[in-house]
């Protein structure tokens, strides 16, 4: 469980059985500092920080999934690279475009809740990558 997905008292005290909340939320705020002496004190702490902290704001997205599938189904060229994390050094780099190629495919596989059309268009990117004679303009 993350911090960030913490909305009861019962969420503090599950998160508690993996890890100490309190030293994860003082390093997560260093160098602030704040008290809370009770579990209820401790929840008001993290519903003010999820509104006001950058690191506990949740995104647009529902998954780390469904953002790799819009980014793969949704962008184009330059820009779904770069959301991507595709870098010149995958283009040079073979064996670093299969270890990015297979990462995300794990992340956007269809029998994993993810989607074909990701798929697809993950593999023709993977296929740009390591083949030099492939043409396609969106792609650098």
């Amino acid at each position: 469980m993350k911090i960030s997905e913490i909305n009861s008292l019962d969420d503090i005290q599950e998160y508690r059985k993996s890890s100490d909340l309190m030293r994860d939320l003082q390093k997560l705020v260093f160098p602030l500092k704040f008290e809370a002496s009770t579990d209820e004190e401790l929840l008001a702490v993290i519903k003010i920080l999820k509104n006001k902290w950058a690191d506990l704001m949740i995104g647009p997205f529902i998954s780390e999934q469904q953002e790799y599938i819009f980014y793969l189904t949704k962008l184009e060229g330059k820009h779904r690279n770069k959301a991507l994390g595709l870098t010149d050094k995958h283009y040079d780099d073979k064996s670093l475009a299969k270890k990015w190629k297979k990462s995300l495919a794990q992340k956007v596989a269809s029998d994993k809740g993810g989607s074909d059309e990701a798929l697809k268009v993950l593999f023709r990117i993977y296929d740009a990558l390591v083949d030099d004679n492939f043409e396609d303009e969106n792609e650098r």
